[in-house]
């Protein structure tokens, strides 16, 4: 996640990322019902919070059925990991991008490297039934295809099988 010997780019897009995801649990869907205070409480605009509840149904659409090694992903289980996974590689990547030597090649590989796993086919049927965490093959390739810079620096194109059309990138914030 983090070493001294990596560049400011692979720090952000790995310990950077994660930091940002859990402070972006404040303000996804459970953690959107607590005030300043912690107390459950209604603070939210009726209109702000009704369109960030359709940027739920969308996240949820977006990983729902999305087929693993494990078998289908269920959006509406892991929608609150994945807000947070999505608010973090944003967050991390405003804060890279501010860096003199940014490398974003950097970023996003270390983004995917941190979410790397080795497991029997068993133990991911097992995390895919009860982890509010998508598959780590998912964490690692779908947040970062909502974003442009993603598409600039990889070069990615429409025949490409991670491209998402412009319209259909999700942006929570």
């Amino acid at each position: 996640f983090y070493s001294l010997e990596q560049s400011s780019s692979q720090n952000y897009g790995g310990i950077g990322a994660v930091i940002a995801h859990e402070i972006s649990h404040a303000f996804d869907n459970n953690g959107a019902q607590f005030d300043k205070e912690g107390n459950l409480n209604k603070w939210w605009l009726d209109k702000d919070y009704e369109a960030f509840e359709e940027k739920q149904k969308e996240m949820i659409a977006l990983f729902d059925g999305v087929e693993t090694e494990a078998g289908p992903a269920n959006g509406k289980l892991i929608v609150s990991e994945n807000i947070a996974d999505q608010g973090g590689i944003t967050a991390a990547l405003t804060a890279a991008k501010d860096e003199k030597d940014v490398d974003l090649k950097a970023f996003f590989s270390q983004w995917a490297k941190i979410w790397r796993m080795k497991a029997s086919k068993e133990f991911q049927q097992m995390l895919l039934s009860m982890d509010f965490h998508a598959p780590a093959k998912l964490r690692a390739n779908i947040p970062p295809t909502n974003l442009e810079e993603f598409y600039d620096t990889f070069d990615v194109k429409e025949t490409d099988k991670m491209y998402r059309a412009p319209e259909n990138r999700l942006k929570i914030w």
